[in-house]
């Protein structure tokens, strides 16, 4: 008799074996940057000092730091970076849930894994919104001014924040 696990099942232990390294290594340091490419309109969480260093050697540009939430805070969930090759740049998506998750792996994104977490509901005044534009098809990710107010001059659309994360001070 053979055993075949079924590839789903394979891919979503590999997803949350992946997941949980990225999130004890973004937990452990808790900082994050939210980064803004001006140039092929596209922006990426990150928590990675080294991925953060190499990304502004391009035209990439902060456009917030932030820390994540620690795991164990109420309310607090892991948030996925998702991104998939598009006619223009990358589209990029960052998701809490899990289902929304794999309907995103279906539609040939890659799980990048989990970046940090965070509170999808505002909470204690320490927190600070990111916010989801849209325009198209495509989504753009920014929690800065400058950033927010390009992209509503640009057509972009916004309806509320995506989800929240904390003050780089903590409060």
């Amino acid at each position: 008799m053979r055993f075949v696990f079924p590839s789903l099942r394979i891919r979503s232990w590999l997803v949350v074996l992946l997941a949980a390294t990225l999130a004890s290594s973004a937990s452990a340091q808790g900082r994050g940057w939210l980064l803004f490419n001006p140039k092929d309109v596209d922006a990426v969480l990150v928590s990675d000092p080294v991925e953060k260093d190499h990304l502004q050697l391009g035209p990439w540009q902060i456009d917030g730091h932030f820390r994540y939430l620690p795991p164990a805070t109420a309310g607090a969930l892991a948030l996925h970076r998702l991104a998939r090759p598009a006619t223009f740049g990358t589209d990029r998506m960052f998701s809490t849930n899990l289902d929304e998750v794999h309907s995103l792996v279906s539609a040939r994104y890659a799980d990048e894994g989990v970046v940090g977490f965070v509170a999808v509901k505002a909470g204690p005044p320490s927190l600070i919104p990111v916010f989801r534009y849209r325009k198209g098809d495509r989504s753009l990710w920014l929690m800065g001014e400058a950033g927010r107010k390009w992209a509503e001059t640009a057509g972009w659309k916004t309806d509320a924040p995506a989800f929240w994360v904390d003050a780089p001070d903590g409060g």
